[in-house]
């Protein structure tokens, strides 16, 4: 998994494009792909980075009221954030509203099945692993 360091200008996902600036800072631009299945489906949907950046800020906002650090920096545009240079850890947490796609090749409950409560599922962010579901226990000994 690649990832910007002060040697790489930037790196560009599925999600977003982060830059590294010369004063050490990154920039978050948030696209409006939207991929499923690891990626083998991609579509573009108007304002989803703008609607992701926000909700980012928000997030960012709720983990300082709470006390908790974050790389957060401000905002440069509607769909750019400013941060500071951080390692990202593989792990990557999907709320589930609604059984959609994988759960539902999982599981053969209907598309559309409300999920109440939500439930939260965690992934390796390891492409040449596949992404793989993880529980806890894989949590914990990574």
């Amino acid at each position: 998994m690649m990832q910007p360091t002060a040697s790489s200008a930037s790196y560009e996902g599925k999600a977003k494009r982060v830059t590294v600036r010369s004063d050490g800072l990154v920039e978050l631009r948030f696209k409006d792909a939207v991929t499923a299945q690891n990626g083998q489906k991609r579509a573009e949907l108007a304002e989803k980075g703008i609607l992701s950046s926000q909700i980012s800020e928000l997030l960012f906002g709720y983990l300082a009221a709470a006390g908790i650090p974050t790389h957060d920096r401000g905002r440069l545009d509607e769909r750019t954030l400013l941060a500071e240079h951080a390692r990202m850890f593989a792990l990557e947490a999907v709320v589930r509203f609604k059984v959609a796609g994988s759960l539902h090749r999982r599981t053969g409950l209907s598309d559309g099945t409300p999920c109440s409560p939500p439930i939260v599922e965690f992934y390796y962010k390891r492409d040449d692993l596949g992404d793989p579901l993880l529980n806890e226990a894989h949590i914990r000994l990574l």
